[in-house]
Parts: structure tokens; C-alpha cells; sequence
């Protein structure tokens, strides 16, 4: 059976002294050629004002990233109407990857979202009100016999039909290897609100972005920090991409901008 490399994988920027990674990103393909899309505003200079050495990690391996097309710009000097947060960048990869197909049809307010990202913590998910949070490893790990009986091949799921993915071997990483192997891997889960973006942080301009939307993740209390360019899906589509905590830029807009590239990608409808 042939390798497929995952359609989700992290991002990490390191600093000119190559000293462990300094940032985390999320990232998605969009095709079979190794194209992904990420958040712009993951790929930034340090404090000194310095590039950093941005890499795409897979298999715990540090991958260069070419970069196709970047628009990008501070939060005070985003101009309507068009956020400007968005990269696009390929891999060359020695096997297959996956890849989410694009979806631009209109959705609904309180469709449900399923967002993938990675991040330094263990973000955590409320289960219910009258319940206590839970950290998404109890969700998508599983320690039971069962699970450490599986192989590489199989999949595990469990009684609410969720992957759970298998613990990952470490003894024979080098150091880089396992500091990035705690790089952490979640889901989400939330709910479509608006199509739109005004006024995404209390700094930005006032005014109407149409190139986004409206979500709500119960989870964030704060910035996603790591899940910023995670993909946002419907029915396993690409309906868009996460740059804040309840903001996301449209497929629609990605979309153009594959256009405008003359890249290939596939596109559905819901």
C-alpha cells in the first residue's frame, strides 16, 4: 500500500540560530501536487523585524516550502474589502498526499463546522454544559487493548464515530524529531453564523469584508494560536479557512486566487 502523506499538517518558523521552533502554523493541500494553503499572517519576521526559516513539518521532518502567492496585511491596515490573509505554497513530497476538495455553495447560519489544526497545546472541547471539559487527546487517542493491537493500517473509532489516532513512537526520534512530534493534533467542532467580516479585532478598521464569515467555537476564549490556517470543512469540503477564534476566509476567495495561479483543484457541490 502506498504512503499518502495527510491533507492537515503544522508549519513551524525557526529563528536565524536554528534554536528550536519559535511558531506554529496550520496548513492544508488542495491538490494532489503537493499545493496548500495556509494563513499569511503565520510566515512573519521575528521581533527584530528578521525573516525566520519556515518549514512544513511531515513525518517529523522538516520539508522547504515554496511560496506561489502571498497577500497579507497588519490588522490596522486591512482595507475593505478584502482580508488580506491568505498563502499559497507547495511541497515537493517523495509519495502522495491527500487533499480536501473546495466547496463555495451558500451554507446556512447553525451549520455544523469541523475545523483541524495544530498547536502547542491541548485545546478542549465542552462536552455539555452540566459537564467538565475534557482535552481532545481523551477524544482521538485511545490506550485500550484495542488500540494498541491496531496497525499502521487500520482505523480505530469510537462510539461517537471519531478517528482516534494511535499514540506516536518517540524512542527512535532524534531530539528535533520528538520536540516536534509535541506538536499537538485536534478537532473541533462548531456552528456556522454569518457570511462576512466586520470589524475582526478592536483594532481594525470598521467596515464590511466580503471574502470571509461568521463562526462560533464554544472552545475559544482566545486566539487559536497554531490553528490559524486549519481547514474549515462541511461533509468532509473545504468551505473555508480559520484566521481568528469566530473568523474565516471564504473557499470562494481561495478559490479565485487558485485562478489566478492556474492551479488545479477540484471543486463540489454541497
Amino acid at each position: 500500500m502506498k504512503k499518502l502523506i495527510p491533507a492537515v499538517f503544522p508549519i513551524v518558523g525557526y529563528d536565524d540560530l536554528k534554536e528550536p521552533w519559535i511558531n506554529i502554523g496550520t496548513a492544508f493541500f488542495i491538490n494532489k501536487d503537493g499545493i496548500f494553503v495556509a494563513a499569511a499572517h503565520t510566515f512573519k519576521k521575528d521581533l527584530n523585524g528578521q525573516e525566520r526559516t519556515y518549514y512544513a513539518i511531515i513525518d517529523y521532518q522538516k520539508v522547504p516550502i515554496t511560496q506561489i502567492f502571498r497577500e497579507r496585511a497588519d490588522m490596522e491596515n486591512q482595507i475593505q474589502p478584502i482580508h488580506k490573509d491568505l498563502y499559497i505554497g507547495r511541497l515537493v513530497l517523495g509519495c502522495e498526499n491527500l487533499f480536501f476538495n473546495l466547496d463555495t455553495t451558500d451554507i446556512s447560519e447553525g451549520t455544523n463546522l469541523l475545523t483541524e489544526g495544530f498547536a502547542r497545546k491541548n485545546y478542549v472541547e465542552r462536552a455539555a454544559d452540566d459537564q467538565p471539559l475534557m482535552s481532545i487527546d481523551d477524544l482521538y487517542y485511545d490506550s485500550s487493548e484495542e488500540a494498541d493491537a491496531a496497525s499502521e493500517d487500520d482505523l480505530i473509532v469510537d462510539n461517537k464515530g471519531e478517528l482516534l489516532i494511535p499514540e506516536i513512537e518517540t524512542a527512535e526520534l532524534t531530539e528535533e524529531e520528538r520536540d516536534l512530534s509535541r506538536i499537538n493534533y485536534s478537532k473541533l467542532n462548531g456552528k456556522y453564523n454569518s457570511a462576512g467580516l466586520e470589524k475582526i479585532f478592536e483594532f481594525s478598521p470598521d467596515g464590511m469584508f466580503i471574502n470571509g464569515f461568521r463562526f462560533n467555537y464554544p472552545l475559544f476564549d482566545g486566539e487559536p494560536k497554531g490553528y490559524s490556517g486549519g481547514p474549515i470543512s462541511v461533509d468532509g469540503n473545504l468551505i473555508g479557512m480559520l484566521i481568528s477564534k469566530d473568523a474565516g476566509i471564504s473557499t470562494a476567495h481561495i478559490v479565485e486566487r487558485l485562478k489566478e495561479n492556474n492551479l488545479s483543484f477540484i471543486l463540489v457541490s454541497s
